[in-house]
């Protein structure tokens, strides 16, 4: 980021120490200037600790870096992955129309969506049959990080549009007794079983692959079965061989899509699946539509950036070190889980694309929750801690169950969140409602000193349209879009994770370890330790 400016919004915020009630009262109009409406999805970004000239310097910030540059590098196919060398081109999987960046992609594209279309079709109409000629009912996702987090957190928002012809299950942590507890409840001949790692080297993933793959051949004694309840996806189909899975079955992703944005590529199957094909589709056009928007909209104007820019407000303005997520629909109770990788995997850097130690913060712990649960557990932190977290609360405008009530409780909840964070309560309107009590001065002042809530507390509030497809593509690209301008204005990678890849290359040694059942010297003290004690017998 430009220092000059940085400075000078530095100087700004602590000479202005803003007040929100104050901005509002001052701008009548602030609301209708700070609002956005992108097809299905709806911004409100007033309630933020910013006035318009700080707005403006945000803006400038995005004016002076490579921003509008590095994205249309990013949409060209450019290699802006410069520590792996790769472009980063997952926004090509939900073009609209043929690929312009590159032919051969845009071919590749086209050949693997229509083989995800033609096996959607075969399961539904039972011509894909499992190897005693039973129809498959239900299909298992084995898979970690973006390889589950984003085909089952769609899968669960998007309940309302499933299919009928089978159920989606998840297996992706190691722990034995999540895939024991799966498989005493499924049935061989109807279970097909999706295999499903980038890199085909994924520890958790090929450990519980091959429990599956023995379930089905013990149950069957045959390994032809395979062929029948297994298919693969992942950048080299020919490592599917180790599970003994057919050519025909493997599919294929691309070195060019990151695992955290694979739910568009085949990883997405377990989606189509779901919700059928045609919605699928209807995922990637609103994915697209999103993609329109942050590649032409004016950045006044533009909802990642400007969610790029609040945030970065906070974090290197503010000194905040988390952000939270809100969501007012349990159907996207799972958008948390696959915010924080999308987020901290991509920006959890500190060196700079010029190998420098950055002179800002970068990154931050993203949490958050289902509302109104959340209210009743950690909002307490929000109203009286104190450190500023700022918050997005995510709601649905229109329902489609008939609890109408219910509805409306939901949202009001939501907005009173909001205005409870921003307006709080002072001590003397408690004192003065405490009054009718008759408590001593001291308990009065006591009690309404505890009451307090200082207010001044930044929020953003995202409304959908409705829960479908289309409005939850967009909403994913949103927050795709919003991570990506945040690493272009810290100048970091946002498209590597070598500390992901640290903690899997230090696990093959320690396992190698624990499995000969001895220790060894070259570990740290506290390490062999601890695996001595995990060895020693009882």
């Amino acid at each position: 980021m430009k220092e000059d400016i940085v400075k000078k919004i530095q100087s700004l915020l602590k000479n202005k120490k803003l007040s929100m009630k104050e901005i509002f009262k001052n701008d009548p109009k602030r609301f209708e200037k700070y609002n956005l409406v992108h097809e299905g999805l709806f911004l409100d970004f007033s309630k933020n600790l910013f006035d318009h000239e700080i707005f403006e310097l945000l803006l400038d910030l995005v004016q002076e870096s490579s921003l509008k540059k590095k994205t249309k590098s990013m949409f060209l196919g450019e290699k802006i992955n410069t520590s792996e060398n790769r472009s980063v081109l997952h926004t090509a999987l939900r073009f609209r129309n043929q690929c312009f960046c590159n032919e051969q992609i845009g071919k590749d594209i086209k050949n693997e969506k229509k083989r995800i279309k033609n096996l959607v079709e075969k399961i539904y109409n039972g011509s894909w049959k499992g190897f005693s000629g039973k129809k498959i009912e239900q299909v298992v996702n084995i898979g970690i990080g973006g390889s589950n987090l984003g085909p089952k957190m769609i899968i669960r928002a998007l309940e309302k549009y499933h299919s009928k012809k089978v159920k989606i299950e998840f297996i992706s942590n190691i722990d034995g007794y999540s895939i024991e507890k799966m498989l005493d409840n499924m049935n061989p001949e109807s279970t097909l079983f999706i295999i499903s790692s980038k890199s085909f080297s994924t520890g958790e993933t090929l450990v519980n692959g091959k429990i599956a793959c023995e379930w089905i051949i013990n149950y069957f004694k045959d390994k032809k079965s395979i062929a029948n309840h297994f298919i693969s996806i992942s950048t080299d189909t020919d490592k599917s061989k180790y599970f003994n899975i057919p050519s025909d079955n493997c599919f294929k992703i691309w070195e060019w899509v990151g695992g955290r944005y694979s739910l568009w590529s085949a990883v997405g199957i377990p989606i189509a699946l779901a919700i059928g094909y045609k919605n699928f589709e209807k995922m990637l056009s609103g994915a697209n539509s999103m993609d329109e928007h942050f590649k032409s909209a004016n950045p006044s104007k533009n909802m990642p950036i400007i969610l790029a820019v609040i945030s970065i407000l906070y974090s290197n303005f503010y000194k905040s070190q988390s952000q939270a997520v809100i969501v007012y629909s349990d159907r996207l109770k799972y958008l948390i889980e696959y915010l924080q990788q999308l987020d901290m995997e991509s920006n959890g850097k500190s060196i700079t694309l010029d190998t420098e130690k950055s002179f800002v913060q970068t990154g931050v712990t993203l949490w958050g929750g289902v509302g109104t649960n959340s209210q009743h557990a950690f909002h307490q932190l929000f109203h009286q801690g104190s450190i500023i977290v700022p918050i997005d609360f995510i709601m649905v405008k229109n329902i489609d169950h008939k609890f109408e009530e219910n509805h409306r409780k939901l949202i009001s909840n939501c907005l009173a969140q909001s205005q409870a964070l921003m307006n709080g309560n002072n001590k003397e309107e408690i004192e003065l409602d405490l009054k009718k009590s008759n408590l001593s001065k001291d308990r009065l002042n006591f009690i309404s000193s505890h009451k307090e809530i200082p207010g001044n507390k930044p929020s953003n509030t995202i409304v959908l349209e409705e829960i479908n497809p289309k409005n939850m593509g967009a909403l994913v690209a949103l927050y795709e879009h919003k991570i990506f301008a945040q690493g272009i204005l810290w100048n970091i990678n946002s498209f590597d994770q070598w500390g992901v890849e640290l903690g899997k290359l230090l696990a093959g040694p320690i396992f190698e370890s624990i499995e000969s059942g001895k220790s060894s010297r070259e570990f740290d003290s506290s390490t062999a330790g601890i695996i001595e004690y995990i060895l020693r017998k009882n």
